[in-house]
């Protein structure tokens, strides 16, 4: 099968080889996924114009639901995988000029076991800085907590009082763990990690990690963010809501 494109305002976008895409995504499915994420963040988020951040860009369902929706602002997406950056680079960025993408070679147990730097090495490019949002989707899912607290640090750094983060979690509260002992779960958080995260593999911590809702919004708040709005997903077995993962929208109180 050849490899379809976005048609957007007269401008065809190439989406990614198959082979770039993961989380079961196809051709046909992530755009409209895309879209369905980002339809969520605007329900809180406004894009005045201004920059948009997406960490964890993966292989590009936000930028290509952003150049869909007519967003032609300064994007900057990074990710530790290295294929999907290369190609978005190569191959998007030339369509799209204000589109910018940047491999961030961290070491990721998960996605990225052979990567040089340490989280800490994590900079946002500060031509982004005072953005309208930044997105942070399925990547503090596959965390550790050091590593969520340390990427928020500099989240925050760059923003101001109008930015929002838009950040996915699997929230551990007292509903998920009634709907747990229900086995109503997708992700039984079976295994301990300490006394506020949990995980579903044994074998992969990082495949869907799980944060006590109370512990993490403290430790939110000694960032300095407050949650200006929460979603909570499916994942934990609740019916009828907006998405998979549990999405918080935060700003700087």
């Amino acid at each position: 099968m050849e490899r379809p494109v976005l048609e957007v305002d007269g401008k065809v976008l190439p989406l990614p080889p198959r082979d770039l895409l993961f989380m079961n995504e196809t051709w046909e499915s992530f755009p409209k996924n895309g879209a369905g994420l980002l339809a969520l963040g605007t329900r809180v988020l406004q894009l005045r114009g201004r920059p948009v951040i997406d960490i964890g860009c993966g292989f590009g369902r936000i930028a290509y639901a952003l150049a869909a929706k007519g967003y032609r602002g300064n994007y900057w997406g990074a990710d530790v995988l290295a294929p999907q950056i290369n190609w978005l680079q190569s191959n998007l960025s030339p369509v799209l000029p204000n589109y910018e993408f940047h491999h961030f070679d961290a070491m990721n147990d998960r996605y990225n076991a052979s990567g040089k730097l340490e989280t800490e090495d994590f900079r946002i490019d500060r031509r982004y800085a005072s953005p309208d949002a930044i997105f942070v989707l399925s990547v503090f899912t596959h965390m550790y907590e050091a590593d969520v607290i340390t990427y928020l640090k500099e989240i925050v750094s760059v923003m101001d009082e109008k930015s929002v983060i838009y950040a996915t979690f699997f929230l551990s509260n007292g509903e998920s763990r009634r709907l747990e002992s229900f086995k109503q779960s997708s992700y039984p958080m079976k295994y301990v990690l300490n006394d506020h995260c949990s995980y579903f593999n044994a074998d992969d911590p990082l495949h869907a990690i799980s944060f006590d809702e109370i512990w993490l919004r403290e430790v939110l708040a000694e960032l300095g963010l407050h949650t200006a709005a929460a979603f909570y997903g499916t994942w934990a077995g609740r019916k009828s809501v907006l998405s998979f993962q549990d999405s918080l929208f935060l700003m700087k109180a």
